[in-house]
């Protein structure tokens, strides 16, 4: 899930859809390639690698490494789009108000057209 405001969406489509793009691409590899995608995520470069590193002094155990992998794996989403279930979590879990309305939360248009390429 990402957030972007309404005005940046107008301005920047290009830039919305190259990154709605890389992170389908992402995903599919976390979900296809799951070995290569947990090296390239603990790898010693990395983001979480360098904040790991940053935080605690030391690298992180591949143990451990392995054990967060599996338990963020079930959340790693199949389509770019929120799908309505999803959505109706979010409402519950970040209490909003029943006078808003999805439309006003969310755009699906470039997700979808990013789903329906990557097929």
């Amino acid at each position: 899930m990402y957030f972007a405001r309404a005005a940046y969406l107008k301005a920047k489509p290009m830039v919305i859809e190259a990154l709605v793009r890389a992170l389908a691409k992402a995903t599919k590899l976390m979900n296809n390639d799951t070995a290569t995608a947990r090296d390239a995520f603990f790898a010693h470069d990395a983001f979480f690698a360098q904040m790991t590193a940053k935080s605690f002094g030391v690298k992180t155990d591949p143990k451990l490494a392995q054990l967060q992998w599996d338990d963020m794996r079930p959340y790693f989403p199949a389509t770019m789009a929120i799908s309505e279930s999803a959505m109706a979590r979010a409402w519950t879990f970040f209490h909003i108000p029943n006078s808003l309305k999805d439309k006003a939360l969310i755009d699906n248009t470039v997700a979808l057209r990013v789903d329906q390429s990557s097929k």
